[in-house]
């Protein structure tokens, strides 16, 4: 037997077998960061596989290891995560992980990645990996460099909900308040509802987002009295990819059918005129090329080079592309990075 993707071939009436993958990536990708500070650093978080870094601008790859120049070790604390990752956009090199099997944890690394440090957590639910409590998506305030995180499982404090970190994950504060208490919201399993974030910052710091992916609701954060509220204006089930646009304070994007966008903070959503058709199910904002998105709709990859004003058809992009084995997008400098769901990430120039 064999995981998902697997193809063995059999001449002698199944007494012996020989893989027929050669040339095949059958990993499951979960999610890509890109460090603000520099090109050279991209951490992709996998399925099974857990975490994978790069300080080359991704020409390669390499699992976090125990000490370096011990190649051989996988590093204990990070071999399972990789389900939702975040750098600091203030302090050059600082990424945060989240993710695992049945015991999701949340790990620091200071140096892009090669090395890996397990924090106190002091302040977060006793007994988190127990009942769903979890913690499994993180974000990074752009200003403060605060580090944020969703937890799994009803919400209340002491219990699912959000959380926040001035100290690097050492010791964390209740940040949900105004969540709906005893409700279910966020992920805490690495299986359904995809990878990343689900709590998202304007560039200044002036606006917050969560999506809680595993209800399909959008709350904004009221800052003047430290508390979320519901988005208005958008959908019962929300599924589409949110982004955040980097060069326009307090606008968010949701994919869905059809596109919407807030440009309050998250308050209230609207469909932008001129895409009232627009379809589509996974949205990527370039937080380093002013105005440039990508969208994937029904067998088709879509870009707007005007800020998600106006999008035209990607020629040829299902080309050597899998089209039906994936929907999530990420784009960073001027690069689309297309996730499958069984056969790694497809990376393209935009033009």
């Amino acid at each position: 037997t064999t995981d998902w993707f697997a193809i063995w071939e059999t001449t002698d009436a199944g007494k012996s077998f020989v893989s027929r993958v050669n040339g095949v990536s059958p990993v499951v990708p979960f999610c890509l960061a890109f460090d603000p500070n520099s090109a050279e650093n991209i951490a992709y978080g996998l399925a099974d596989l857990g975490l994978f870094v790069s300080n080359d601008g991704g020409r390669s790859y390499y699992p976090p290891i125990a000490k370096p120049g011990t190649p051989e070790r996988r590093c204990e604390i990070v071999t399972a995560c990789g389900n939702s990752l975040a750098y600091s956009t203030r302090t050059p090199g600082l990424l945060y992980v989240t993710g695992g099997k049945g015991a999701p944890v949340f790990r620091v690394s200071a140096d892009a990645g090669r090395t890996w440090k397990a924090p106190a957590m002091r302040g977060l639910p006793s007994g988190m990996r127990n009942g769903g409590i979890a913690p499994y998506a993180v974000s990074v305030h752009p200003v403060t460099d605060d580090v944020w995180i969703t937890m799994g499982g009803p919400v209340g404090c002491g219990r699912g909900g959000v959380y926040r970190s001035s100290d690097r994950g050492e010791t964390w504060q209740w940040a949900g308040e105004g969540l709906p208490a005893g409700e279910k919201l966020f992920k805490n399993s690495e299986f359904g509802h995809g990878g990343g974030p689900e709590i998202f910052f304007s560039r200044d710091g002036s606006a917050a987002v969560a999506h809680a992916r595993v209800a399909g609701k959008v709350f904004w954060f009221d800052a003047t009295v430290g508390c979320w509220r519901s988005a208005e204006g958008l959908p019962a089930n929300v599924r589409g990819t949110l982004v955040a646009d980097g060069f326009t304070p307090g606008r968010f994007l949701v994919a869905g059918t059809p596109l919407r966008e807030s440009t309050d903070g998250g308050r209230t959503w609207h469909v932008p005129a001129g895409l009232e058709k627009f379809a589509i199910s996974s949205l990527a904002a370039d937080a380093a090329a002013p105005g440039l998105f990508a969208a994937v709709g029904y067998a088709a990859i879509y870009v707007s080079r005007d800020g998600a004003k106006t999008f035209s058809l990607l020629p040829k992009a299902f080309e050597t592309v899998p089209s039906s084995l994936g929907r999530t997008i990420y784009l960073d400098r001027g690069r689309l990075y297309f996730l499958t769901t069984g056969t790694g990430v497809w990376v393209r120039e935009i033009q």
